[in-house]
């Protein structure tokens, strides 16, 4: 009985530490995704470029130009 008390406070203690680890890994990842966003908009030159280039990549047109391509390549 003993080792069965010992064996629930053993799986506990391991379901609380990847609990623990699961939320510093999440805040982790938020805080580099924001990172990430950071050096994105210092390589277009700028948050004003940056702008422009979201602009762009989200366009019609250059959507509708990208699928030309790769139809033509496929």
């Amino acid at each position: 009985m003993n080792k069965h008390i010992l064996n629930t406070n053993s799986l506990k203690t391991i379901g609380v530490s990847l609990l623990v680890i699961n939320l510093i890994l999440a805040v982790y990842i938020a805080f580099f995704k924001r990172d990430a966003l950071w050096v994105e908009t210092l390589k277009a030159g700028g948050s004003e470029n940056f702008a422009m280039i979201e602009k762009l990549y989200t366009s019609e047109s250059f959507k509708s130009q990208q699928a030309q391509t790769l139809a033509q390549v496929l």
